[in-house]
């Protein structure tokens, strides 16, 4: 962070200079700068959200995510809603933590790259599997055509860590939608086992 603030500080300065010069030149400064202060705050945001991944072990995935949403809520315009099917119960650990970090990456990736008016989260406990949706109603895009970022990436490598798939959904003009779904085993005497 300390390096991205400084040189948003140092092209800001440079921009300053260039207005004795030309435009064009004083214009390519802030707009290094502006892309430079939006991968600093996106980080900045990754790491206060990362903090989340301890609670997690707690109090268990379900007031994790109402926890994070709750104050995800407080840092966007966006319309937020996070709805929980079934009764919530304790899970391997591992399946918990993969799947908040695939919750809260999809959300800020929705926040920092879809240009969404709303964002809905669901999290769903069934007998034998648990399945997580994050859908959102914004600008979608064509996978072919986008380079698989590490985003997309690190939600599909926890989709397998707890022995799911991650499916997207999205075309352009008609949203985004992330959704895995994890087959429970059976763990006897576990006080996480589902």
């Amino acid at each position: 962070l300390a390096r991205g603030l400084t040189g948003v500080g140092v092209k800001l300065k440079g921009a300053e200079a260039a207005f004795t010069g030309s435009r064009e030149d004083a214009r390519g400064h802030c707009m290094r700068a502006r892309e430079l202060a939006q991968v600093t705050l996106s980080e900045a945001r990754q790491s206060v959200l990362s903090l989340s991944e301890g609670q997690v072990e707690t109090v268990g995935l379900a007031e994790a995510l109402q926890e994070l949403v709750d104050r995800l809520r407080t840092e966007t315009q966006i319309r937020l809603d996070l709805s929980i099917a079934g009764t919530p119960r304790r899970l391997d650990a591992a399946i918990e933590e993969n799947l908040l970090g695939i919750a809260r990456q999809a959300i800020d990736n929705a926040i920092q790259h879809s240009d969404a008016n709303e964002i809905r989260a669901e999290l769903a406990f069934e007998k034998t599997r648990v399945r997580l949706q994050v859908a959102e109603d914004g600008c979608g895009f064509t996978p072919s055509a986008v380079p698989r970022g590490f985003g997309l990436k690190s939600m599909e490598d926890r989709a397998k860590q707890c022995g799911g798939k991650l499916d997207l959904q999205t075309e352009p003009g008609k949203g985004t939608c992330i959704a895995v779904s994890v087959r429970l085993r059976r763990s006897p005497g576990s006080p996480r086992s589902a």
